[in-house]
């Protein structure tokens, strides 16, 4: 008991429903043998050194940043649990997503319309009352994930768009409920609700956002670049001078621009000597 009584003091019910879940799906894929089999794979793939170097990053950045916020005198430990979860999940995600996207649109228009939009006030909201009751929260996200799948397996099909209507009727009842659910908490425990700690739980990942943009900027950056110096490398195997030649011309006239980076990529031609290379170059001016 008092391990869980302290489990509780760091994680709402929420957060041990969704753990205790995750616990259960992860037994049970260990029961499957096939799944056995791929682990020692699927653990060489994490383990790849460019992985563990993202992961490095984001740490040592994030560090940085935390303690710039307690140096401002705004980031204290009881922020600690929601600074890890969202570096270990927003921040990981975020990272993966842009740079392996192929939208070369203003990055950093791209992250704050994704991340900071009205949804996320909904969805602190929602995430700051929750069920007194652990076994509550469990059936409450056995549901909406049952409802989520159904609806997603509903569209794959046209035959089942009448289904999919539903689904989506259900979902909008139910997220209806939460809501009703939640005002009426905040009506009752006013001013619990509005105080510095609240603003500074709901500020948090929304400063943490636009600190990691510069992060996540440099990084599709060095993406960019690095698949295209492959590629040069693939190219001119046998000739170091000029491979180093076309570099030095990419990095003067695209410099911090990835977009360019990747135009020139993609416009790329197997050319073979100095000359045609700044014709090239000389095109894009």
């Amino acid at each position: 008991m008092n391990i869980f009584s302290n489990i509780n003091t760091i994680f709402n019910n929420r957060e041990i429903a969704i753990g205790l879940l995750l616990m259960a799906f992860i037994i049970f894929c260990l029961s499957i043998r096939n799944i056995r089999k791929s682990i020692p794979s699927i653990i060489k793939s994490i383990l790849k050194i460019k992985i563990l170097i993202s992961i490095f990053l984001i740490a040592i950045y994030g560090l940085c940043i935390v303690l710039f916020l307690k140096f401002i005198n705004y980031w204290d430990f009881g922020l600690l649990k929601d600074t890890i979860l969202w570096y270990c999940i927003p921040g990981f995600i975020m990272m993966v997503k842009y740079i392996t996207s192929r939208d070369d649109s203003s990055l950093v228009k791209r992250i704050i319309i994704d991340n900071l939009k009205i949804f996320v006030i909904f969805e602190f909201i929602v995430n700051f009352y929750v069920s007194p009751h652990v076994w509550i929260e469990i059936i409450i996200i056995l549901i909406i994930t049952f409802i989520v799948v159904l609806d997603v397996v509903a569209k794959s099909d046209k035959k089942y768009k009448s289904v999919s209507k539903f689904l989506r009727a259900l979902q909008f009842l139910f997220g209806l409920s939460i809501t009703i659910y939640v005002f009426f908490r905040i009506i009752k425990d006013f001013t619990n609700f509005w105080s510095i700690n609240t603003l500074k739980e709901f500020l948090l990942p929304i400063i943490l956002t636009i600190t990691f943009i510069p992060l996540i900027f440099f990084s599709v950056l060095y993406s960019r670049y690095e698949q295209f110096f492959c590629r040069l490398d693939y190219y001119y195997k046998d000739d170091r001078r000029l491979r180093i030649y076309i570099k030095k011309m990419t990095i003067r006239e695209c410099l911090f621009n990835h977009r360019e980076v990747s135009s020139i990529n993609s416009n790329w031609r197997n050319y073979r000597d100095a000359k045609d290379i700044d014709s090239f170059f000389n095109s894009l001016t």
